[in-house]
């Protein structure tokens, strides 16, 4: 029986199937090119939102994605000049674009984050020590027709566990938030929902894991995998061997280059997402908040509000667009009565997405005693507690009580 994982990529998944691998008596090492907690999820709204967990590609978005891209501050950007490299990946997403394959992938989806609001609750439960919020969230329109569309889709979840969606009109939904402007015509309230501070989360899981004895090795990029009869017998950083008797691969858009090594090709693209941090107005948000014709999120935390959203692909990159941050501000604006005049902190960072907008959870094709875990779009924060627990049970038993069929590496991969 394997002893000692090697886990590569310490973001919010990474740490994660640690917490889970150590849980279940394996040692564990964390080995990421950065500083861990550092990657993509830092400066993510932290939503707790399983109900949003339709994938990307949708019907409609194939004309929409277009018109967007002729827009610097639109939802969805396509750089011009990352086209030509872009193209192969774009035909196979918008291939992905349509009603059957949308309502499938939410269908799986939302069957495999049923236990998430559980996880995250067990996790304080063990001992982790992190900020989350519980009041819900709060769905709020501009136009009328967007908001019945999306209630009308919202009330899906009901058929799979989840509570019921309630719609509000205006005067509901400024009650409950009395930030939001008379330009609202109303929202839909998912009371289950929460949010969390994303890095309060990393900590809190690092802290944790390294009194369970973990090792985390920082500023260790792995550079090579040295294979040998179908097994991977190190990881190589500067030359250097990490061995261990299975490896799991869970760095987030370079987990395309981990699995080149191991000559498997995922089909991974960096989404670039932004936000901008602010400190907490007077009046305090007490809701998390997406702002749906937009789609444009805030959340508050303790000392501050952090407005994000936007999907950029301009490649491998984390150049900040300034355009793109005052996008966000000029977005969440429209529904909001007064917004801090702060400049706020800025950040931009590459979501790992898949040409179908599911994420990959298994064993890594040919290869042993690898596996992956990675293409969680925006949603890697809340995914996280549960793909770390399957991926888990998969690597010790062999199987899952979660269906994750849906997500295998197989379904795209080729070596």
């Amino acid at each position: 029986m394997a002893k000692q994982a090697v886990v590569i990529g310490a973001g919010m998944i990474g740490l994660m199937t640690a917490y889970y691998l150590r849980g279940n008596g394996l040692d564990v090492t964390v080995v990421d090119a950065g500083e861990p907690g550092m990657g993509c999820s830092f400066g993510n709204a932290g939503f707790i939102c399983p109900s949003l967990s339709a994938p990307l590609p949708g019907p409609g978005l194939v004309l929409q994605s277009l018109l967007w891209a002729l827009r610097g501050d639109s939802p969805l950007y396509i750089k011009p000049q990352a086209l030509p490299r872009l193209l192969p990946w774009l035909l196979r997403f918008w291939g992905h674009c349509n009603e059957s394959e949308q309502d499938a992938g939410l269908a799986a989806m939302l069957a495999f984050n049923l236990r998430t609001v559980e996880l995250f609750d067990r996790l304080r439960a063990d001992g982790v020590v992190f900020e989350m919020h519980e009041e819900g969230l709060l769905v709020a329109f501009l136009d009328e027709q967007g908001l019945q569309r999306e209630f009308a889709e919202l009330r899906k979840i009901e058929r799979h566990g989840f509570p019921a969606p309630q719609r509000l009109d205006r005067d509901a939904a400024q009650a409950l938030e009395s930030n939001l402007s008379d330009r609202v015509v109303g929202g839909v309230l998912l009371p289950a929902e929460r949010h969390v501070q994303p890095r309060s989360l990393s900590l809190g899981l690092m802290r944790h894991l390294e009194q369970a004895g973990v090792e985390f090795r920082a500023n260790t990029r792995v550079d090579g995998l040295d294979l040998r009869d179908g097994k991977i017998a190190a990881a190589t950083a500067r030359g250097e061997g990490i061995g261990g008797d299975l490896f799991v691969l869970t760095a987030g858009v370079w987990t395309r280059q981990l699995a080149a090594m191991a000559n498997v090709r995922l089909p991974l693209e960096a989404g670039k997402g932004y936000s901008v941090t602010l400190p907490a107005p007077g009046e305090p948000f007490r809701h998390a908040l997406y702002f749906g014709d937009t789609k444009v999120v805030l959340s508050q935390y303790r000392d501050e509000v952090r407005i994000a959203g936007t999907m950029e692909f301009s490649g491998y990159n984390t150049t900040l667009d300034a355009k793109r941050v005052h996008g966000l501000r000029k977005a969440a604006a429209r529904y909001l009565r007064a917004l801090p005049d702060e400049r706020g902190q800025a950040w931009t960072g590459m979501r790992p997405m898949t040409p179908d907008g599911l994420p990959v959870i298994g064993r890594l094709p040919g290869v042993e005693n690898a596996f992956v875990s990675t293409g969680h779009s925006m949603n890697g924060v809340f995914m996280a507690p549960v793909s770390g627990e399957a991926l888990a049970e998969l690597i010790l038993d062999g199987t899952t009580r979660a269906d994750i069929g849906a997500f295998d590496p197989r379904r795209f991969v080729r070596h």
